[in-house]
């Protein structure tokens, strides 16, 4: 709805600008790219094609990076002086998200040239995102920020839909079988992975830690008014805070001098309607926007079913599983419907655990044997990726014999 009369000239200048651009676009020719992670959540660490971006730059290839001003990357490319072809957006994509016009103002002279535009968040205004995916000359790809295999609601709700992106990255043929369950063609699957894990390297420290992250539940989003349970009274809060707070497990990592470190979904932080504090004496906390530096490093990992799982996976680390709300009966469809799909794929993982007790004896089962994966681990591991080598060089070379 316009509102005022900027508003009504803003939508204006929109519409102008995208008659301008669709005549004048056929006369270009198609050699760049643009590419964007999450343009509307500070929290987020922007790595997934903002790592493609480096390596075209590199590699002499024709693109830009947008970013949103208030993401804390933009600040470490300032200060470096890494700002060369850096597109700044200064408001959030999502605030006014139907009639937020910012990203094609910004973008829409390099977009006359570019053959794709890469994302791995998305969430445009709906409009832009129309004018993208049904561009003749442009494809508009996501490649996601984690591997869809144990969490679908993200699919069922129309997020990753086919109606809204041309083609989409995915890990594996399991995966591939999942996206093409909800509508989507295996010809604009693109069979590859995250091209953020060619960073992926192990990097052992002195002392052992555990790594520790659990995804948060669309339940508690601010849109949703029917889901009234204060979040510190959730099964989720409760039983992660039993987890950290079990004395046993306080021994065990005493008595062996490891580490827990963890750190908070970046929705939890942004999307949330109360902030969860699971902070205690004996963690270590550390922003969301850098996980990937501390991946290499962790001895294990631990979550409930995020899908950062998959980058614990490639390196061989060993995963312990804890759902600590499973049976929470209060948490809406999405969520129940995402348990319920978590639960099926139980058999392609490992160490599964549904309570503390179980929980602390897989840790402790690692700590024994010096934070080694088992070797049929390791083959689930591996099971999981179609190919663990040079996956942004396949990305690039797959985009430019497009």
């Amino acid at each position: 709805m316009i509102k005022t009369a900027s508003d009504y000239w803003y939508h204006k200048y929109f519409k102008f600008l995208r008659k301008i651009f669709l005549k004048l676009q056929p006369f270009f020719k198609k050699d760049s790219y643009i590419l964007f992670d999450n343009l509307y959540e500070a929290n987020a660490e922007c790595i997934d094609t903002y790592c493609v971006f480096q390596y075209m730059q590199k590699h002499g290839i024709k693109s830009y990076y947008v970013i949103w001003k208030e993401n804390p990357l933009y600040q470490k490319l300032k200060k470096e002086n890494k700002l060369k072809n850096i597109l700044v957006m200064k408001r959030s994509c999502k605030e006014d998200m139907k009639n937020n016009f910012d990203f094609f103002f910004l973008t829409w002279r390099k977009l006359l040239r570019s053959k794709a535009v890469i994302t791995s968040f998305g969430e445009l205004c709906p409009k832009i995102t129309e004018l993208l995916y049904k561009n003749k000359y442009i494809s508009y790809i996501h490649t996601g920020h984690g591997s869809v295999f144990l969490k679908t609601f993200i699919l069922s709700t129309g997020y990753f839909s086919p109606l809204r992106f041309n083609k989409f990255l995915v890990a594996s043929d399991t995966e591939s079988e999942i996206f093409q369950r909800f509508g989507w063609d295996k010809n604009n699957l693109i069979k590859i992975g995250l091209p953020r894990w060619d960073l992926l390297k192990k990097e052992p420290q002195a002392q052992k830690n555990i790594f520790m992250m659990f995804t948060w539940r669309n339940s508690f989003g601010k849109w949703n008014k029917n889901f009234t349970t204060p979040l510190t009274e959730t099964k989720y809060y409760k039983g992660i805070m039993a987890f950290i707070r079990s004395p046993k497990l306080q021994k065990l990592l005493q008595d062996n001098n490891v580490k827990l470190i963890y750190t908070l979904h970046h929705s939890l932080l942004n999307q949330c309607r109360e902030k969860l504090d699971f902070s205690a004496s004996h963690l270590e906390y550390v922003p969301c926007e850098n996980i990937s530096q501390y991946i290499g490093k962790a001895d294990m990992f631990i979550t409930d079913y995020s899908s950062l799982f998959f980058d614990f996976a490639f390196l061989h680390t060993p995963i312990v599983f804890y759902r600590p709300d499973f049976d929470d009966t209060t948490l809406n469809g999405n969520d129940r419907g995402d348990m319920e799909h978590a639960q099926t794929m139980d058999n392609k993982l490992f160490n599964i655990c549904y309570s503390i007790d179980d929980t602390i004896f897989a840790i402790e089962k690692y700590i024994k044997n010096g934070f080694v994966l088992e070797k049929e681990n390791r083959q689930k591991a591996d099971a999981l990726f179609s190919t663990k080598k040079n996956i942004t060089q396949k990305f690039v070379d797959y985009l430019e014999k497009m």
